[in-house]
């Protein structure tokens, strides 16, 4: 999420406002951006974790609808590539919602039309694909930073369901709907995409659209450092500060720390790291060979003073780095 806000900085990018469902269903405005026939949209915009309270927050209920509609206005309106950006769902439906936006339908053994949520996963039986689209004529581009593949222990459930509301129950119902869909995806489109790097991404969107849609998947960081000629940036820097919430051994697994480090490794550009937290290992901290990690947690008292006081700790954090430093 927010990778848009990024590129509208470089490309030739229109901005459109669309109603679309939210997460649950609910109207809400979201925005996607479209150059010539090459869409860009965000699936955080439509069906984002950020668009629920926590007590909202369960991928059992919530589909990726929105985001399909999102898609199928954009092919409307005479798109022909579509970039979808699958960072921060709040789903886990395999990419059903997009799919039933686009023109497909899914029954269960007794013919019963299902709803394109985490828990209708386990009863889907048969897949019908209405036609709406001529496929040969969409290219689809999914952009991810994770590696995770469809189902089982590095699967879609067992690493992000519990962030996005799922008990341990929840999770294991999901990733067993997760094992059968894949199966059923299988039968469906000869794509076997259980152990497919990445296909497990936003709750399987990225293995769900492989299947249903051709899609081809890339590393979303190494197509933004592309299209924003970034490595020509790291070679004209002193120093590089990056950041994030969390480190953890998920920031190892083709996130932007790990990109932005190794570029700079590969210029002898010294790199910093402002986190919220980290816990990661002085093993995994030496294979990002940066200069330093500056963490809030580590001044703050305890989790909840750091988030709520994060911009006066991370102001702390900049002075004595450039003091340090500069």
């Amino acid at each position: 999420e927010g990778s848009l806000s990024v590129l509208a900085s470089y490309l030739p990018l229109k901005k459109i406002n669309l109603q679309v469902g939210n997460p649950l269903g609910r109207p809400i405005e979201a925005v996607y951006w479209i150059s010539g026939e090459t869409a860009y949209i965000e699936l955080a915009q439509a069906s984002g974790l950020e668009l629920l309270p926590p007590k909202e927050r369960n991928p059992l209920r919530t589909t990726s609808f929105g985001t399909g509609e999102l898609i199928r206005h954009a092919i409307q309106k005479g798109a022909r590539k579509i970039n979808l950006f699958i960072g921060g769902s709040s789903t886990n439906d395999g990419g059903m919602g997009i799919a039933q936006a686009l023109g497909f339908r899914f029954y269960d053994v007794e013919d019963n039309l299902l709803d394109p949520v985490g828990a209708s996963l386990k009863r889907v039986f048969k897949i019908v694909d209405l036609g709406w689209l001529n496929r040969e004529s969409i290219q689809f581009t999914i952009l991810s930073d994770v590696h995770n593949v469809f189902c089982g222990p590095e699967g879609a459930a067992f690493v992000y369901a519990a962030q996005k509301g799922a008990t341990p129950t929840e999770v294991k119902l999901l990733d067993d709907g997760m094992k059968h869909f894949a199966e059923r995806l299988n039968a469906y489109s000869g794509h076997f995409i259980n152990e497919l790097p990445g296909s497990g991404a936003a709750g399987g969107i990225g293995g769900g659209m492989v299947a249903m849609f051709g899609a081809a998947l890339k590393n979303g960081l190494d197509e933004i450092m592309k299209l924003t000629a970034f490595e020509n940036q790291i070679k004209q820097a002193d120093w590089v500060i990056t950041g994030e919430g969390k480190l953890d051994n998920q920031s190892l697994k083709g996130k932007v720390i790990f990109g932005v480090s190794n570029r700079c490794i590969k210029y002898f550009t010294p790199c910093t790291i402002f986190s919220g937290s980290n816990s990661i290992s002085a093993d995994e901290e030496n294979l990002l060979q940066v200069t330093e990690i500056k963490s809030i947690i580590d001044r703050a008292n305890g989790i909840e003073d750091a988030m709520k006081n994060a911009f006066y700790y991370l102001e702390q954090m900049a002075y004595e780095f450039a003091k340090e430093n500069f």
